[in-house]
């Protein structure tokens, strides 16, 4: 009888270290599957120049195997098709990993590129996503916002990409 006492206490104790359980009863849906890719991203800081890694411009690449930070320089040294190519590969990361993504670009110091990226990607959403994109990019704006709140010091360029995000989801959908 004394086992199953401290079996049950054991399992109260256990059921309680899961934490607070959200309001809602709505389940929060995933914002990133953890297979999403396999990189890993290690990045402190990374350039912004294309030609730091080697990229030309020459012919159309496919930049779907380009790790974020080159990506992110390809987008800012793009223009026309390059540009087109580049930003919708960006938008796809970003709708696989917006996690990853908002941590890659917390670290871009250049206030104007980074406004240009976010810019981007929220166009990209309004113009060629679907209404089931359109809700999945607005969850995990959502869901970023909760997991990197303004108030909080340690996640001050995390929220400060959020913030751009969704301030330019709100000023592209009230114009469109």
């Amino acid at each position: 009888m004394k086992r199953l006492a401290v079996f049950a206490c054991c399992l109260v104790l256990l059921a309680g270290c899961r934490g607070p359980q959200p309001a809602s009863s709505v389940p929060q849906e995933r914002v990133e599957e953890p297979d999403w890719r396999v990189e890993e991203p290690s990045w402190q800081i990374f350039s912004l120049k294309p030609e730091d890694y080697g990229i030309t411009y020459e012919d159309l690449e496919d930049l779907s195997e380009y790790p974020l930070d080159k990506l992110t320089a390809y987008c800012m040294g793009a223009d026309g098709a390059f540009a087109e190519d580049g930003f919708s590969q960006l938008y796809r990361r970003f709708m696989e990993a917006p996690h990853t993504c908002v941590a890659c670009f917390s670290l871009i110091q250049d206030q104007e590129a980074l406004k240009l990226l976010c810019g981007r990607i929220v166009s990209e959403n309004l113009s060629f996503g679907d209404e089931t994109e359109q809700k999945q990019f607005q969850l995990n704006l959502k869901l970023l916002a909760e997991a990197y709140p303004e108030n909080r010091g340690c996640y001050a360029g995390e929220s400060a990409v959020v913030r751009l995000l969704q301030s330019g989801w709100d000023e592209t959908a009230q114009k469109g």
